[in-house]
């Protein structure tokens, strides 16, 4: 085998382990192996100066110990980086830490984690509505749809005088208003299934 063909194949199979190891999201270990094989390769083909490869050997492990171990990483560099940084970065406005304390990312965080656990997603409970969305959606939110004729919202460019009449007496304004406001207070799910179902009806509408 000649020196060209056997560095080739060397290379193409560091980089296949390396991206072995980054598809399930292991970036240290893909490095490792990586490096790993190439090493080996080195000693394959023969070591012209054992102390050189050596020293390589060394200053490898040396830098894996050192990224690769998280107390050692902390100890040795993050807190020696943690003062310089933090002094060149921009100070952190109110507005900025209410809007940032305002809610939470719920399980969006964990699409950007870069491996996901689906298992917490699929163990959410399925939203549903309460009695008083489902009589609503059974009771005003039908009344109007059978109030609505697209052939005469058409004509008209406009909801009939009773229409607005009923929309307005049955609050459809108020679904996200809270009740203590004088609102309905729903749940987004129950606004969902009540703006489809009169869409279903008339899309004018």
């Amino acid at each position: 085998m000649s020196f060209a063909l056997a560095v080739t194949l060397a290379v193409l199979a560091a980089l296949a382990l390396a991206s072995f190891w980054l598809f399930f999201g292991r970036a240290l270990l893909a490095w490792l192996f990586g490096t790993a094989t190439l090493l080996l390769f080195w000693r394959w083909q023969g070591v012209d100066s054992p102390l050189l490869f050596n020293g390589v050997t060394i200053a490898l492990i040396a830098i894996a110990v050192l990224f690769g171990i998280p107390p050692i990483r902390r100890l040795l560099i993050s807190s020696w980086l943690i003062g310089p940084v933090g002094k060149m970065l921009p100070r952190l406005g109110d507005t900025e830490r209410i809007a940032l304390e305002a809610g939470t990312v719920w399980w969006d965080a964990e699409l950007f984690s870069g491996r996901p656990d689906w298992k917490t997603l699929l163990g959410y409970p399925l939203p549903s509505m309460s009695e008083e969305e489902q009589a609503f959606l059974a009771g005003p939110v039908e009344k109007l749809c059978d109030m609505l004729d697209d052939w005469d919202i058409h004509q008209r460019r406009d909801l009939s005088p009773e229409a607005w009449e009923f929309i307005r007496r049955e609050r459809f304004f108020g679904m996200l208003v809270p009740k203590k406001y004088g609102g309905l207070e729903f749940s987004s799910i129950a606004q969902a299934r009540i703006v489809t179902r009169i869409s279903s009806r008339s899309a004018a509408a």
